[in-house]
């Protein structure tokens, strides 16, 4: 598990597929925290 902080996150719903781009590194707290530079959806 990772909580990653993403301004437009709101695009997105729980049980989408999707894919991230880090911006950064990986915090090492938990749960690991990381900011998103990009997410986009995965098509199925």
């Amino acid at each position: 598990m990772i909580y990653i902080t993403y301004n437009e996150a709101n695009k997105f719903k729980v049980g989408d597929k999707i894919k991230v781009w880090l911006e950064g590194g990986i915090n090492e707290s938990y749960p690991p925290i990381a900011r998103a530079s990009k997410i986009v959806l995965i098509n199925e």
